[in-house]
């Protein structure tokens, strides 16, 4: 997961952030229809504070934070009990939602402060389930496959072109294979 500059604007520093997306009380979509879409994490720091921490789904399954900060009020209500995990990404240099469009750091600024000053009506906003959304008829699996380099450039190449990402590529390229829908 990549931290933007602006996620520190309020001094709470890396180390905190992937400590509550790491153990988040509760990851809730914010704007799950927004473009790109917005979730917040609530959890504690390493001192027990509870902070929220607001990040964006990217293109190429990359999240993006853009807010960390004390919890305020109106999130507390969406903390349960339970526990859920988070994970690492790396940071691309270019950021890009999910439908392609190109996010510049003044885009990812103003984001940033658009959910601190939105009113978020926390009576509709669901938990996620943990991990990612299931695929077929049941969860996914992960299947290490070697691609010599060339194959993989052709691939990037294509998911670039498509605005796509490497791994839909490598799905629809085995689907239309097994001529499977």
């Amino acid at each position: 997961m990549g931290i933007h500059r602006a996620a520190r604007r309020h001094g709470v520093d890396d180390v905190a952030i992937r400590h509550v997306i790491d153990d988040a009380l509760a990851i809730v979509d914010l704007e799950p229809d927004a473009d790109p879409p917005k979730v917040l994490a609530t959890g504690p720091d390493r001192a027990g504070n509870l902070l929220e921490v607001i990040w964006l789904e990217l293109a190429d399954d990359v999240d993006l934070v853009i807010r960390a900060m004390r919890l305020r009020t109106v999130f507390l209500r969406s903390a349960p009990d339970k526990f859920q995990g988070g994970h690492d990404m790396t940071d691309p240099t270019e950021h890009r939602t999910r439908s392609g469009r190109p996010l510049s750091d003044k885009d990812l600024e103003a984001l940033a402060t658009e959910v601190v000053e939105k009113d978020y009506d926390v009576g509709v906003l669901k938990p996620r389930g943990r991990g990612r959304p299931p695929m077929g008829s049941g969860p996914a699996e992960v299947v290490p496959v070697r691609i010599d380099p060339e194959l993989l450039a052709r691939i990037e190449a294509r998911a670039e072109a498509d605005h796509a990402t490497t791994s839909e590529i490598i799905r629809e390229a085995i689907r239309r294979f097994l001529d499977v829908a």
